[in-house]
């Protein structure tokens, strides 16, 4: 077992700030235990408070074992104190939650606290749990002669409580189909067609409209206002949207500007509930615009700057919906065909959606495949660049493809707008309402965008092959070449 070594220095006597032991964390935390010693408990303390503001499933159980006096810095005492009473109420968990509760105007506790929840560590949660139980029954020794009788027993009995809850790490399939909390039933935000919670992909080629659509849809939430075809929302859903291909404030205000039109929404007031991630305007270093950069040597991904300023726009705006547009924009070194970092990848932000009960939205760029073809196999196409799922984990994917020249000509629109379909694909979990079968059909004309109608795409493709047999019954016919007289011909009957 290796031990964490510290120095007996200004920073320990100050109050040990997490930072300062986040190296020595970091090395120890690699074994599968960590012994409790005199010198180490302070770390040990940081390392589970971490554990609850971070959300972790294990939080609930620590709060229930442990109470402030088991912990020895007054300042952690102070943490755990407002975290027990948050747990108690009900409320979310978080060093926001905690600051707010608390009323903290000193800089020095802020800056304590926010630490705490930036610790990037890893410690197995079986190790965490063990350090809790060590930390606990190391205060029983410490208060033993000050106690009574009956609460060194109550003292104990937590223990065994605690211990017989973590000998459960096999779940019986009654247990889990009778028990009236575990709510298969898939919660929506739009009903058939978005799911609440999780990861949803949107993929389609370049200019096909995915942006525009994607931003009408997230204020026609915001305002709760109806966006037809859609349902009505039943409530208002907060957004941060990390990315985009907008280079400025006014080419942001344009497109909102157009989506509101398309909504018919006056009430400008409900737009305070999306907000943009600004990853544009510090733009000294390339860094600052990316959330998480590709380590070449070790294929991991590293936080940025830009990734701890999202998490705590995150804590304090507290969205619903997470919009990463794109993939590509947002995370430098990212490439779809790279599978392992891709999935590491998508691991890490299904993290972050469990951890603030967030649904998150990703968008990206399919190859120029999913460009030609017929209407259904275009956008068949697309969903497939979404093949890389988690498994266990329930993911929705939307298909976008533009109509080309032919598929306008046989619908008899107009050829002057843009038109784009949309479609749910890839959705083994629940029956789309719009497949590759039936899309819808939006055109996008002075930057509004309009819902047209559903498309039967196995008609159209009928449709767009009777067009290309009349164009080659049309063709023209090349004349034929006069064959040239040979002289010989001409001199005939000239001879003597």
């Amino acid at each position: 077992m290796n031990e964490i070594k510290t120095k007996e220095s200004a920073p320990v006597a100050a109050g040990a700030q997490p930072a300062y032991y986040k190296a020595q964390i970091n090395n120890a935390s690699k074994n599968s235990r960590i012994q409790l010693q005199e010198k180490s408990q302070t770390q040990i303390e940081a390392i589970i408070l971490n554990r609850i503001l971070i959300g972790k499933e294990i939080a609930p159980t620590l709060i229930d074992l442990l109470e402030p006096e088991d912990f020895t810095m007054p300042l952690y005492q102070r943490f755990f104190s407002e975290i027990k009473k948050l747990h108690q109420t009900g409320k979310k968990i978080d060093s926001y939650s905690v600051a707010k509760e608390m009323n903290i105007y000193d800089t020095h506790i802020l800056i304590n606290l926010v630490d705490l929840a930036m610790m990037d560590i890893f410690v197995f949660d079986k190790t965490v749990l063990d350090l809790a139980k060590q930390l606990k029954e190391r205060k029983i020794r410490q208060r033993l002669p000050y106690l009574e009788l009956e609460q060194i027993i109550q003292e104990i009995k937590k223990i065994e409580e605690f211990e017989q809850k973590e000998e459960n790490n096999s779940f019986s399939l009654y247990n889990i189909v009778s028990d009236p909390e575990i709510d298969p039933k898939i919660k929506w935000i739009i009903p058939d067609f978005l799911p609440e919670g999780g990861i949803t992909d949107v993929f389609g080629g370049p200019e096909s409209g995915k942006t525009t659509f994607l931003l009408t849809l997230l204020i026609s939430l915001a305002s709760q206002v109806s966006f037809y075809p859609f349902s009505p929302p039943e409530k208002e859903y907060k957004t941060l949207i990390v990315g985009g291909e907008k280079n400025s404030l006014e080419n942001w205000k344009r497109s909102i500007c157009f989506a509101l039109q398309t909504l018919n929404v006056n009430n400008i007031e409900k737009l305070n509930n999306l907000r943009i991630l600004d990853t544009f305007s510090d733009a000294k270093k390339i860094e600052n615009k990316y959330l998480l950069k590709l380590n070449e040597k070790e294929r991991e991904w590293e936080e940025t700057k830009t990734w701890q300023k999202m998490i705590y726009e995150i804590e304090k705006f507290q969205p619903d919906i997470l919009l990463f547009d794109t993939l590509s924009a947002c995370f430098l070194g990212y490439t779809p065909n790279l599978w392992a970092e891709h999935q590491k990848l998508l691991l890490k932000l299904s993290v972050l959606a469990k951890q603030y009960n967030l649904t998150i939205l990703t968008v990206s760029h399919t190859n120029q495949q999913s460009r030609y073809g017929p209407l259904w196999k275009r956008l068949d196409l697309a969903a497939r660049s979404g093949n890389t799922e988690i498994p266990g984990e329930l993911r929705c994917f939307i298909a976008f493809s533009s109509l080309n020249p032919k598929e306008i000509l046989a619908l008899k629109l107009n050829p002057y707008p843009k038109y784009i379909t949309i479609c749910n694909a890839k959705t083994s979990e629940f029956k789309a309402k719009w497949t590759q079968e039936n899309p819808l059909l939006f055109q996008i004309n002075e930057g509004q965008l309009d819902y047209i109608t559903e498309i039967d795409t196995i008609h159209l493709e009928k449709e767009v092959k009777g067009l290309n047999r009349e164009n080659t019954e049309v063709k023209k016919t090349k004349p034929k070449k006069k064959k040239k007289e040979k002289i010989e011909d001409k001199l005939h009957g000239w001879t003597d």
